[in-house]
């Protein structure tokens, strides 16, 4: 949860994805099927679209 609030102010992501980006940051989950280009600012996830 406070990776996710530092997220959101950081890299002006909204709340829920950087509550998406933190779980994957815990769990070392590295691919995400997203229509979301926002999630393009982390070069570690590969983000694909669906």
């Amino acid at each position: 949860m406070l990776r996710a609030l530092s997220l959101t102010g950081s890299v002006t992501l909204d709340f829920g994805d950087a509550l998406l980006v933190a779980a994957m940051e815990r769990e070392g989950a590295t691919d995400l099927y997203s229509f979301d280009r926002d999630f393009d600012r982390f070069p570690w996830l590969n983000r694909r679209e669906p």
